[in-house]
């Protein structure tokens, strides 16, 4: 299944339309999915989307196969939770404390994605909705994810959880039905 491929990409562009569409404050084509390091380095106005960081969603990981025809069984999504920070740069901060608020107040009316809003294969390929979460980074970790953008001093960012994205399984078993079952227990019972 080709699809899934770009199914990470997908997620991404379905934030970004979604941002682009409802924050007339950034420039056209201004939310790009590079590092804050790199808008940073270019002096550039805009909003950095980085996917900072992917992990597998514990509570979707134990589902089981499903029939997909009359004689096969799939296995089921790889359910992943994405995690993205949001870092906008504009000619001043007040600017930038906007682009902020209007950013939480866009994800909370739009805590779950779905329909139209889904961008791509997103929805041939299992994913109904998406879940919209505020992930409240802790300082030291935050000062420790910054600090790997070398030489770049920390921005005011906000981070966010996007989840579950599923990728299907390309693991497909054939299988029939059990239509009928004979027990050796039975026949010896009847030989009494």
């Amino acid at each position: 299944m080709d699809n899934d491929i770009t199914i990470l990409n997908d997620v991404s562009e379905t934030l970004k339309s979604l941002i682009e569409n409802n924050i007339s404050e950034l420039p056209t084509n201004s939310v790009v999915f590079n590092s804050p390091a790199d808008i940073q380095k270019n002096n550039k106005s805009g909003l950095s989307l980085f996917l900072y960081k992917i992990s597998e969603n514990p509570d979707l990981k134990n589902q089981n196969m499903f029939e997909i025809g009359s004689k096969q069984i799939q296995s089921p999504p790889l359910a992943l939770n994405l995690y993205y920070l949001l870092t906008p740069y504009a000619q001043t901060r007040q600017t930038e404390q906007i682009i902020l608020s209007k950013l939480l107040s866009i994800f909370h009316d739009n805590s779950i994605l779905n329909d139209s809003l889904l961008k791509n294969n997103l929805r041939e390929t299992g994913n109904k909705e998406l879940h919209i979460t505020l992930d409240n980074i802790p300082l030291e970790q935050l000062n420790n994810m910054w600090g790997t953008f070398h030489d770049i001093p920390y921005h005011l960012s906000i981070s966010y959880l996007i989840t579950p994205v599923l990728i299907p399984s390309s693991k497909i078993i054939e299988a029939s039905r059990v239509l009928s079952k004979e027990s050796s227990f039975l026949k010896n019972y009847d030989k009494k």
